[in-house]
């Protein structure tokens, strides 16, 4: 019976080491111990870099305006970055002014890094994105909230012989990271 045993036990064992060649085990049959192993494995990861913007107003009012009236550059969108990992640089663009029957331009939108008391030191709108120079830096992982922002500043000069009406316009404001 003890011969039985023994011949059992380094079946076992022999069967157990073909059955697991890698990895860590460490099995023990009766007085049979089976030796264990370990191997490593290096993982890697590449983190992709996020810029996030979040605009606050997310709507703008200039009011009511004579024709040729301007609207200084002091309307301010406050542009935040609570969720990315590299500065975010802002872009912007806009669409016509339109009513349900008339329109114009676009350029008629200014846009300022400052506020400004003067229409003249401003930067018109256009329709396709350009580059502001205004930055949102990453927000700091030792920040509590963890959320960075800058200004964007809007104005409007309304042209002289445009008829009554509600004009609205899209402005964009874009991340580039």
């Amino acid at each position: 019976m003890d011969i039985l045993k023994r011949n059992l036990k380094a079946s076992l064992a022999i069967l157990a080491s073909l059955l697991i060649m890698s990895g860590t085990i460490a099995l023990a049959l009766g007085n049979v111990a089976f030796a264990s192993s370990s191997n490593t494995v290096t993982a890697n990861v590449a983190v992709e870099g996020v810029c996030y913007i979040s605009l606050s107003p997310n709507a703008i009012s200039f009011g009511s305006l004579y024709p040729t009236a301007t609207h200084a550059d002091n309307v301010l969108v406050t542009d935040s970055d609570p969720y990315g990992n590299v500065a975010a640089n802002v872009l912007v663009s806009g669409t016509d002014w339109a009513s349900s029957t008339y329109n114009f331009g676009v350029s008629n939108t200014t846009w300022s890094a400052t506020s400004s008391n003067t229409f003249l030191t401003t930067t018109q709108l256009t329709n396709s994105p350009v580059p502001t120079g205004i930055s949102i830096p990453a927000p700091s992982p030792t920040v509590s909230n963890g959320i960075t922002s800058n200004s964007i500043y809007f104005g409007l000069s309304v042209p002289g012989a445009i008829p009554a009406g509600t004009y609205t316009q899209r402005i964009t404001i874009t991340n580039s990271c």
